[in-house]
């Protein structure tokens, strides 16, 4: 193995991810369930430390994700790199079977058959049926399609009721062009007077809260009652989040003054002061952040009373 293959191995790739989203390593192994030695191992490319080459795969696997990596490319990189014996990928032998072109078994070109002859009766017999249809049946046929696609706005608005109460929605950013198509086709449904929000996709019904990323910054929301993880990723530049609040529904923010909280369509500001490092167990209720975390304005003081209150609620 040569050493440019070493110095620019997958281990350094994720603990220069690491660094630049701010993370802890420790707190990135509490995450991930993992031990702080198998996390340093596999940032210095030293897999022989692991416990066992079967284990590798899955540890670069989730500690990928967990950084918003493509996590599939690295392990390519991985098992190419030639560090992992096991691992490396064998050389396939040629023969005479894997030269010939593959060919459809007879069952399968049968079915294939039988679909295409079936499609196209069914196209003959619609063409029939509006060929041999009376004119004024027709015409009514014609008339009821327009009815209903004049009224199929007014349930636009039915189609978030559908959505579990604890679920949040991320959004992703699209091109100016798609945005523009989309702001086009809800201007009929319910115009938006409100300040414009660089969010695509749709929001909760009951979303009250919004994270807006500045610069690359992680974010997980979960129940500390139940256990259940809604989100867990990394919000990217110029990204925004939904955050649908609930019972013991809490967030953790990894560099939260690179996000901007808004809540009910009113912008607080930072997440959390650039001194705070890592937030952890924030409540998501929209009370609770206006009165108790942001207080009269998110300063040293007050970021020190709601640590305070998180503090003595966690030993509670």
């Amino acid at each position: 193995m040569s050493q440019m293959s070493i110095e620019f191995g997958v281990g350094k790739e994720l603990r220069a991810a690491r660094l630049k989203a701010e993370l802890k390593i420790t707190d990135v192994a509490e995450e991930l369930n993992l031990k702080v030695e198998h996390l340093t191992a596999i940032e210095k490319d030293s897999y022989s430390e692991l416990p066992g080459n079967t284990y590798v795969v899955g540890f670069v696997r989730s500690y990928a994700k967990f950084l918003g990596l493509n996590d599939a490319h690295l392990v390519d990189r991985l098992q190419q790199s030639g560090l992992i014996s096991s691992l490396q990928p064998s050389k396939p032998t040629t023969t005479m079977e894997d030269v010939q072109a593959p060919t459809l078994s007879d069952k399968k070109l049968l079915m294939r058959l039988v679909s295409a002859g079936l499609l196209v009766v069914a196209l003959v017999l619609v063409f029939f049926i509006f060929k041999n249809m009376p004119e004024d049946e027709a015409e009514q046929s014609i008339i009821k399609e327009d009815v209903v696609a004049a009224k199929a706005p007014e349930s636009t608005d039915q189609t978030s009721s559908d959505e579990p109460e604890d679920a949040s929605a991320e959004t992703k950013g699209l091109t100016d062009e798609e945005v523009a198509a989309m702001l086009a086709e809800s201007t009929t449904v319910k115009p938006e007077a409100e300040k414009p929000v660089k969010l695509v996709g749709t929001k909760p019904q009951d979303a009250r809260v919004m994270l807006t990323a500045k610069e690359d910054a992680w974010y997980q929301v979960y129940n500390t009652k139940s256990g259940r993880v809604y989100q867990n990723a990394v919000l990217k530049k110029g990204h925004s989040v939904w955050v649908t609040p609930g019972e013991n529904v809490v967030m953790d923010l990894g560099r939260p003054h690179m996000m901007e909280m808004t809540i009910d369509g009113e912008v607080y500001g930072k997440a959390g002061p650039s001194w705070g490092g890592v937030i952890k167990r924030l409540n998501a209720d929209p009370t609770f952040l206006i009165y108790d975390f942001y207080g009269e304005g998110l300063n040293e003081k007050s970021y020190n009373r709601w640590l305070s209150k998180q503090e003595e609620r966690v030993a509670g």
